[in-house]
């Protein structure tokens, strides 16, 4: 017994860093968690039904550029392009109109009657639409796009709206159609106004 007192005197200090690094390890045990807990339930191949869940953090997923643009273009034949029709092509075009039609007629009975004229047709143009369509700006296949008509959209095809030679021909067809006025005055304060009103959203095409 002595013996051991003994030894208990001479290693104190070894025996209480001991104590100490026991005591640190269980107070370091006690606060790690044990089960992570989430705030919502899902099954592993169900379809998630939560908020968006969002990582605190950023990663990056490499992918070589063939599988990337394999990728892309996938997902460009599955989504239709996006176009949209502006309504104040209409309106810059009456007004162009009025100017137009004040400077080639000079009689004020018939300048009204060539202004409401000019108007209809306007408004016939660019109710069923202009389509602007370039080379990198094309329309899905066999035509189709989705267009946006301010919080909704309807799927199209290019053939439901005029592209810019056809809203030319349909002009000078329907200039012919109004009796007692010069069709070609008509056309002529008509030409400059006419334009396409439905284009590409391309913000939209790049997300």
């Amino acid at each position: 017994m002595r013996k051991f007192l003994i030894y208990i005197s001479n290693s104190h200090e070894a025996i209480l860093k001991g104590i100490i690094i026991l005591i640190t390890v269980g107070v370091i045990a006690m606060l790690l968690p044990h089960k992570v807990r989430y705030k919502f339930d899902f099954q592993r191949g169900k379809a998630w039904n939560n908020n968006d869940l969002v990582a605190p953090f950023d990663f990056a997923v490499k992918k070589d550029p063939d599988s990337l643009k394999s990728e892309r273009q996938e997902i460009l034949k599955s989504v239709l392009p996006h176009f949209q029709m502006d309504t104040l092509v209409l309106f810059n075009a009456v007004k162009d109109l009025s100017v137009k039609v004040s400077e080639q007629v000079a009689d004020t009975f018939q300048r009204s009657k060539y202004l409401t004229a000019g108007k209809t047709i306007l408004e016939e143009l660019y109710s069923r639409g202009i389509i602007r369509i370039t080379t990198n700006e094309q329309p899905g296949e066999n035509g189709r796009l989705t267009l946006v008509i301010g919080k909704f959209s309807v799927t199209k095809t290019t053939g439901d709206f005029y592209e810019p030679r056809a809203a030319a021909a349909y002009l000078e067809t329907r200039a012919a159609s109004f009796t007692n006025m010069d069709p070609d005055i008509l056309v002529k304060v008509l030409n400059n106004a006419v334009t396409a009103n439905v284009f590409m959203i391309r913000f939209l095409q790049r997300k």
